[in-house]
């Protein structure tokens, strides 16, 4: 007995779908990347300033 997922249809997107997507995918990436970045940054920039006010 095969898998009910073989019996699944998946529409063929046309070209230029596909590349909207992939590029959205791209963008969606980059940003969580620069999230992170960020993110990381204002962490450590908070730190810093948490050991300043401490050694007063």
């Amino acid at each position: 007995m095969e898998p009910l997922f073989y019996k699944l249809v998946v529409p063929l997107l046309s070209q230029d779908k596909q590349q909207e997507i992939g590029y959205l995918v791209r963008e969606s990436l980059t940003k969580q990347r620069e999230s992170a970045r960020l993110s990381n940054q204002a962490k450590s920039s908070i730190e810093l300033l948490i050991k300043d006010a401490v050694r007063g």
